[in-house]
């Protein structure tokens, strides 16, 4: 959706995040520059999956320190919404983009990115095959690690999603099923 080359920068707000982790590594290994907003307590985990510049987002001059460290990014990656994403725009480029995943707030986000001349896309997931694959390589290369913060039995599916509304998770919070014989899985 980003169209991201190799040499651009790329900015990932909740970087910190089940998605964002991701999406930091798989950037970094494709030869970009990331750039990233987190808590302060995860800029060093986020060092260590190939961030090269961390904001803290509650900062509230985050966008000029992105622009005074690093200057204009060709690429956000938006994985919060809402006023977040609208303060993102200011990082953009002439002629560069914002993808947003965050669909409740997308139409606002495109609307302020109109006003300023920068290309918006809301995003939903939808299976690429070759994009998994993809995924899937670097994963067993070793490349790009999941990481896991908590799990959950599947019976307590809701304090996980209550976990994730809250915010601040790093990573990934996994759900398990029951083993077929009724113990834990």
């Amino acid at each position: 959706h980003g169209a991201l080359e190799a040499w651009q920068r790329v900015l990932i707000l909740a970087a910190a995040g089940g998605v964002g982790h991701l999406a930091v590594q798989f950037a970094s290994a494709y030869g970009a520059e990331v750039v990233v907003t987190a808590s302060r307590d995860n800029h060093s985990f986020l060092h260590g999956l190939g961030a090269s510049q961390m904001v803290d987002y509650h900062d509230a001059d985050w966008p000029a320190q992105i622009l005074a460290e690093g200057g204009p990014v060709d690429l956000v990656l938006d994985l919060v919404g809402g006023e977040s994403g609208k303060a993102a725009l200011a990082c953009v480029r002439p002629g560069g983009r914002l993808v947003t995943v965050p669909t409740i707030t997308a139409q606002q986000i495109k609307e302020a990115g109109a006003a300023l001349g920068v290309e918006v896309l809301g995003m939903l997931v939808h299976p690429d095959h070759k994009q998994l694959t993809q995924m899937l390589m670097l994963l067993r290369q070793g490349e790009v690690q999941i990481t896991v913060s908590g799990e959950f039995p599947l019976a307590e599916g809701a304090l996980a999603h209550r976990a994730i509304e809250g915010g601040h998770v790093r990573g990934k919070l996994l759900l398990r099923m029951p083993a077929a014989d009724g113990q834990p899985g």
